[in-house]
């Protein structure tokens, strides 16, 4: 069968039951991938004639038969096109399986936790990823890391769910001294250093630590792309990070807009009340020619992508963290 790859239409062969991403790296064509079990989501890629395909993580379909599928999980059974994301975003990492012991808990705001972890060996990831944290034997969750990883611990901010199970072995549970395992990098929300496009950061509540996680990035790869910062958070006592992000706009120096939004309670210095994607709307007209990076809460991400999408950013220039949150 005859493999042919999109947009410069090179043509590769892939045998009967090979995977994409097998037929792709045995004849050493670039592709970012991690885990090769379909969770990590890095190897997606665009797949036409999805009727004459067999994949058990087909991620959306269109009526053009294209569909966007996992290639680690995708075996072809007839010719078929591949249209591949763009090679400056290609990052292969390894899977990895971490213990990391809690050194600290701290409380970013009322319902705000910072976990710090120091892990027992190095950790590869890059910022705006997340991991599978095993909290205890029944209850595991994804969060994003609020780090670098040349920082010397992993940093998760957490919010505090009140009916939430994990939240509440968070708080009466979990203490300093504790090993938690973690598997990943999962996610294909890091930073893309290429180009020169406008960039829009948005985050909601907790994902403030994962978003300043690539600002950070950011100040380090020396990005010249003009910036517009958004952080929202439901209630002003939920809010926290101000003075992080004022220093971190300042060492950026490419920031055209850093608004707060908050939905209710008093606002601080400099504060907008406000839904966050009404004063993104209200601010930003056509968005073409941008790329996004989202983090949050689901509820938040899907409805600010909704938005974005109508404002006219395409969607492999919109990255979104791939996963939900369980109150359970």
């Amino acid at each position: 069968m005859l493999l042919t790859l999109l947009p410069d239409s090179r043509v590769l062969d892939i045998e009967p039951g090979e995977t994409l991403l097998a037929a792709l790296r045995r004849q050493k064509e670039p592709i970012s991938y991690s885990c090769e079990d379909g969770r990590c989501g890095l190897c997606h890629c665009v797949l036409t004639y999805p009727d004459r395909v067999s994949s058990e993580n087909c991620l959306s379909a269109d009526p053009l038969d294209k569909s966007i599928v996992l290639a680690c999980q995708t075996a072809p059974n007839a010719d078929c096109l591949l249209e591949l994301p763009d090679r400056n975003d290609i990052l292969v990492l390894p899977p990895q399986i971490i213990r990391a012991q809690i050194v600290a808990i701290v409380p970013m705001a009322e319902r705000v936790r910072r976990i710090f972890l120091r892990p027992q060996k190095s950790v590869q990831f890059a910022p705006g990823q997340h991991f599978e944290v095993t909290l205890s034997s029944n209850i595991i969750r994804m969060y994003s890391a609020a780090c670098l990883p040349s920082d010397p611990e992993l940093i998760f901010d957490i919010q505090i769910h009140r009916d939430g199970r994990a939240s509440r072995y968070l708080v009466e549970n979990l203490k300093v001294g504790d090993t938690l395992r973690l598997r990943g990098p999962l996610g294909t929300t890091y930073l893309r250093c290429h180009g020169v496009e406008p960039t829009l950061y948005v985050s909601s509540g907790t994902g403030l630590g994962p978003m300043m996680a690539l600002l950070r990035a950011s100040v380090d790869a020396e990005t010249k792309n003009p910036m517009h910062i958004y952080s929202g958070f439901l209630m002003a006592e939920d809010a926290y990070g101000t003075g992080d992000l004022a220093s971190l706009v300042k060492k950026l120096r490419v920031v055209r807009r850093n608004e707060r939004v908050i939905g209710g309670g008093i606002l601080g210095r400099g504060e907008r009340h406000g839904l966050l994607t009404d004063i993104i709307a209200d601010d930003l007209g056509c968005l073409s020619g941008f790329r996004a990076y989202i983090f949050g809460s689901p509820h938040a991400v899907d409805s600010t992508a909704r938005l974005l999408r109508r404002m006219g950013i395409a969607p492999e220039r919109l990255h979104i963290e791939p996963f939900h949150y369980s109150s359970l």
